[in-house]
């Protein structure tokens, strides 16, 4: 502090005597900042040349105090007393505390002076004592600073008499300066705690005040990059061990001159390596890693050699490569508080793979991203010994971006995760180059990528018969969202791989578990061994207990636990992904059929539980294509609201007419009809080019139309459509067009329009003169039979049947006979006394006048729901007794809407369900478990319900048209074979088991098998059934007909030709419609109806104008059957 004071005195001499320059040059001195502030009091003084203040009565002629300081004496300032503003002077230290302080005798005086001086009367006089005391050390010599501060300020005069010391050379001891230089000099904190420590050398006063700016700017927030300016005029160009100082500053500038200066250090043997040292570092941190091997093996725990070793392993690349993996791992220690290089890890990584330490291995480079192809490498090697989904991932990010032969090679490489490989094929695709194509599929395969394996197929139709189980395989395990648009496509890849099955029985990338399933899921006979083997005993088992209930000739009883307990099973099975995609498949089948096969039963509880079947179906995250298709076909035969199908439709497929379908059902199911009428109408409109089902979904229509109350679009729509007037029943023509007009308000036009049909369906007797009473009785019993149409199909009745009352009183008015005293009284007692025994009594009068009169009024009062049980049990005891005497006099048609009877349907059997049952007969004989197939369609589930109602709920008898045509049809095994169609038939084990005389009484099982009814129909006179009338009332419908099943065979259809259009159905199908309409018009014992099974568009397309003009009814599902028992 001595010198820097002095250096500032010096630059006195510049500023003259001017007290303002004076204290502006002092302050401006280079060394101003280096003094402390307790010195800096002492150089202000100096420049203001402070004097001892004079006696009071020492004045000069203006009154002034003579010699007096002018800027001491007005250091108070305008506004307040002596101590209201702080100066330098007081930072001076007390006169106590700097008697106690380690300072110089100079400093000392100097400092009792001017608080002295400054004090005045505050002076403590015990202070005098201590003042004397520092004279005395002062008179030992002091700095020449204070004979320079006397000359400048006279009131340290006295300084100047002391003796003068001579400033001796300073010896330092620069070992300890040394050791501490081994620091990281980019570390801001080492480097400022290395600054902090005297130099071994002496600074000027300009190198002091560079260097302290530089330890202010550390203390703070450093900005190195300020530094070399800072040391420009001061520090740089430094010798020997100065030149320490001046390279690590500039070491920790990151200057480019740092270098140089460590060049300057000299010969001394410690500040060469430390030169050496910060070099290397700097020569790292600058990309050079040249001496690698010298650094990674430094020595020593001093801050500079830990940066060292820390730099070389920070950037660690492949020239490391001859360390060892204990080397290697004593890197990551030194890097304990930094990031691993990827490169080391990979090493890491590398060195453990190969001494069979996979797990570790995959620790570290789970972490690590691939970047290049040795990363690679690595990563293959692990995937292929431990399963990891992160690394698989890593490895999937970057196969896209290396070479098609790196690409090949990972793909043909078996023992790699199957994401892996389906990556690889899905690049390799894309090149489309034909080398490939074996491997590609097989990896799709093995992978079940179900998608792209279709995609190959579908774009080369040669794929299907190579890989013929393959395509079976797609079709199965499609999902709903990527075979949509691609049905044809899948239809084909179906039938050609169906052709192919003959000659390939094998396939080398598929396993026999695999086969198997793919084989059982497609109705292809096949061994099952492999499956149960798979399989702990219980599961198999259930499978085929499952199975058998399920077969056609089971008895369809199993609990869905059964099926849960096999998905365990299965679970629980050591299987490969693709197996457990086909097992997945197989479940969801089994589910299917105990759900469609309870649908079939008719009954509520187990309806219910169906539709959670096909809730849990439709929910599943993999919908597959066969699954949807055989929900579309359940609801559309059954009609029933699945909301979770509805909602896949809506969100993938919101335009198909199959989503209309089942949106309509679900309307149905939650009562908006409206709603469910107007999609099955856009359902209709989007398959029109399918005549039979664009019909069959207009009647649906119309029906919801009906029930919901929605009149004029109703009548609307059977104008639009001509083909619905053969489709629905006059009857229900007029009940729409009636509430039509109702609706409307045209009340008079309704009644009018109800009176000119029962008229016309009546018919007066034109050769009677004046009323007609008969003629009235029949009008007004057909109104009566109107009255109770809405009731037997459960539609809305108010409007209706206010116009049938309207009617009544119309007719009375006219003259009609007025109801009998008979019927009056079973009406009065019906709705007022309620009395059982008069009600019976009155009704087997009426009956004993008008049988079937008297009958329908037990089923009325039945239906009114006033008696409890017993009651109705009496009533329907008497209408059966009444009915059984007089049976013979009541033709089977008139007996359609009594219910109560337990009379039951006489079903004639067509062709095609005989045929139809035959194929799955035959289908199960030359299976493996004669189980059959698991696939369930309308049309097998149409047969095996007919039998399973046969037992017991109906009749049924076979035509002798249908009898001679399916005879002919399958008169040898050969004819029977051209019969299946998308269906694969072993022809070696066909010729094995389908003999002819095998053939000839499997035929006759199924004769027999619909044929429980005693009686022979020839009892039917068809020469009394005129039916050309009819079928060319319906013109147009046959020809629509017709287009539709020339455009769907390939060989022209049989067709009979009236008037010159060859368009009407075949001879066959005309007599057995003579035949229905002949037993419908007969007395039949036990029969209620007359119904026809078939799938037939000809029968279907006018079903409900065959059963209004000739009172026979068609059937052609399992729901249909149904309704009908």
């Amino acid at each position: 502090m001595e010198q820097y004071l002095l250096d500032c005195l010096e630059d006195l001499h510049k500023a003259g005597d001017d007290e303002v320059r004076r204290k502006n040059a002092i302050q401006r001195s280079a060394t101003w900042g280096l003094l402390d502030k307790s010195w800096k009091p002492l150089a202000i003084m100096a420049a203001s040349k402070e004097a001892p203040i004079v006696k009071e009565d020492s004045q000069d002629k203006s009154g002034r105090p003579r010699g007096a300081n002018r800027s001491h004496r007005s250091r108070g300032g305008r506004r307040g007393g002596r101590y209201s503003r702080r100066g330098f002077e007081d930072n001076l230290p007390s006169p106590d505390r700097i008697l106690g302080d380690d300072h110089s005798a100079g400093f000392k005086l100097a400092v009792l002076i001017a608080q002295k001086h400054k004090m005045t009367t505050n002076w403590n006089d015990s202070w005098d004592g201590n003042l004397d005391l520092v004279r005395i050390e002062c008179a030992q010599g002091l700095h020449p600073v204070w004979s320079r501060l006397a000359r400048e300020a006279p009131l340290f005069a006295e300084m100047e008499r002391f003796p003068v010391n001579e400033i001796e050379a300073e010896i330092y001891d620069s070992s300890e300066w040394i050791a501490a230089a081994h620091i990281d000099p980019e570390d801001s904190k080492q480097l400022r705690e290395w600054l902090s420590l005297p130099p071994p050398f002496r600074l000027n006063s300009g190198q002091a005040l560079a260097l302290d700016k530089i330890k202010k700017d550390l203390a703070g927030k450093p900005r190195p990059q300020s530094w070399p300016k800072t040391m420009k005029e001061y520090l740089r160009g430094l010798e020997g061990i100065s030149a320490i100082l001046e390279s690590l500053i500039l070491l920790g500038s990151k200057h480019l001159d740092a270098i140089d200066s460590l060049g300057r250090v000299g010969n001394n043997d410690s500040l060469q390596s430390l030169a050496e040292k910060h070099a290397r570092l700097s020569s790292h941190r600058n990309g050079n890693f040249d001496e690698w091997s010298t650094s990674i093996q430094q020595t020593g725990d001093d801050n500079l050699s830990k940066a060292i070793r820390v730099e070389v392993w920070k950037n660690y690349n492949s020239s490391y490569s001859n360390l060892t993996k204990e080397e290697l791992l004593t890197g990551i220690k030194i890097l304990s508080e930094e990031s691993i290089p990827h490169a080391l890890n990979w090493r890491i990584a590398e060195l453990s793979s190969e001494s069979g330490g996979m797990k570790e291995a995959l620790a570290i480079i789970q972490k690590l991203s691939i970047e290049n192809d040795s990363h690679l490498s690595i990563a293959l090697k692990i995937s292929t010994a431990t399963k990891s989904p992160i690394l698989e991932e890593k490895i999937l990010s970057v196969i896209s971006n290396i070479s098609e032969k790196r690409v090949a090679e990972i793909m043909q490489t078996d023992n790699l995760p199957i994401s892996i490989q389906l990556a690889a094929a899905a690049v390799l695709t894309n090149i489309n180059d034909v080398r490939y194509t074996n491997e590609i599929l097989s990896v799709f395969t093995r992978a079940a990528d179900v998608t792209s394996l279709a995609e190959k197929m579908i774009a080369d139709d040669s794929l299907a018969l190579a890989y013929p189980f393959r395509a079976l395989m797609v079709c199965q395990l499609i999902s709903a969202v990527d075979a949509l648009n691609i049905s044809s496509n899948l239809k084909n890849l179906k039938s050609r791989a169906l052709l192919a099955l003959e000659e390939s029985t094998e396939d080398d990338t598929l396993s026999e578990v695999s086969l198997s399933l793919i084989s059982l899921l497609a109705g292809v006979p096949s061994n099952m061994d492999s499956i149960h083997q798979k399989l702990d005993i219980d599961g198999v088992v259930i499978l085929n207990q499952v199975r058998r209930a399920l077969s056609s000739d089971g008895d369809g009883f199993v609990k869905e636990s059964l099926i849960e307990s096999l998905e365990k099973s299965i679970r629980a099975a050591d299987v490969s992904h693709l197996e457990a995609r086909l097992f997945s498949a197989l479940i969801d089948a089994l589910y299917l059929n105990l759900a469609a096969l309870g649908l079939q039963m008719g009954e509520v509880d187990k309806k219910e539980s169906s539709i959670e079947i096909f809730e849990k179906l439709s929910n599943r995250n993999e919908l597959t294509n066969r699954t949807i298709r055989s929900l579309d076909d359940l609801v559309v035969e059954h009609s029933i609201g699945i909301v979770s199908l509805e909602k896949w439709y809506r969100i993938n497929d919101k335009d198909s007419a199959e989503y209309h379908v089942v949106r309509a059902a679900v309307e149905r199911e939650r009562g908006n009809r409206a709603n469910a009428a107007r999609s099955y109408k856009e359902a209709s409109i989007k398959i029109v080019e399918d005549y039979e089902n664009s019909s069959i979904l207009l009647r649906k229509s119309l029906i919801e139309f009906a029930h919901a109350g929605v009149w004029d679009e109703a009548v609307e729509m059977i104008e639009d459509n001509p083909q619905l007037m053969a489709a629905v029943t006059q009857k229900f023509q007029l009940y729409l067009h009636t509430c039509a007009d109702v609706s409307a308000g045209y009340t008079d036009k309704a009644t009018r329009r109800l009176i000119e049909f029962v008229s016309k369906e009546e018919r007066a007797d034109p050769e009677f003169e004046g009323v007609d009473a008969e003629f009235n009785k029949r009008r007004k019993e057909s109104l009566e039979l109107l009255q109770r149409y809405p009731d037997e199909h459960n539609l809305p009745k108010e409007m209706f049947s206010g116009r049938i009352r309207a009617a009544f009183k119309t007719l009375e008015k006219s003259g009609a006979s007025r109801q009998s005293d008979l019927e009056r009284r079973f009406h009065f007692e019906l709705h007022d006394k309620k009395d059982i025994f008069e009600l019976t009594l009155l009704g087997g009068q009426i009956a004993e006048k008008k049988p079937l009169r008297g009958i329908r009024r037990f089923e009325e009062a039945i239906e009114t729901g006033f008696f409890d049980d017993l009651g109705v049990r009496r009533l329907r005891d008497t209408q059966r007794a009444v009915f059984v005497s007089h049976s013979n006099s009541i033709p089977v048609k008139d007996r359609r809407t009594l219910h109560h009877l337990g009379l039951k349907p006489l079903i004639l059997i067509d062709t095609n369900v005989l045929i139809d049952a035959l194929k799955d007969d035959l289908l199960r004989e030359i299976s493996s478990d004669q189980y059959g197939s698991l696939d369930w369609t309308v049309e097998r589930s149409f047969h095996m319900m007919l039998i399973r109602r046969s037992k017991g709920d109906v009749f049924v008898t076979i035509p002798p048209s249908a009898r001679g045509e399916f005879k002919h049809r399958t008169k040898s095994p050969d004819s029977v074979l051209d019969l299946f169609e998308g269906v694969y038939i072993n022809h070696q084990e066909w010729k094995k088991i389908i003999t002819p005389a095998f053939l000839k009484e499997r035929v006759e099982i199924i004769l027999n098998s619909f044929n429980t009814w005693n009686q022979l129909i020839e009892i039917a006179n068809r020469d009394d059934v005129e039916l050309e009338e009819f079928l060319l009332k319906h013109e147009q419908i046959f020809e629509m007909v017709d287009q539709y099943k020339r455009a769907r065979s390939n060989s022209v259809p049989i067709r009979t030709e009236l008037k010159g259009k060859e368009i009407y159905p075949e001879n066959g199908d005309i007599e057995i419609m003579q035949d229905a309409a002949g037993l419908a018009k007969l007395p039949l014992q036990e029969i209620g109806c007359v119904l026809v099974a078939t799938r037939d568009s000809d029968f279907r397309l006018i079903s409900r104008a065959l059963e209004e003009r000739y009172g026979f009814g068609v059937i052609s599902d399992a729901q249909q059957l149904n309704s009908r028992i």
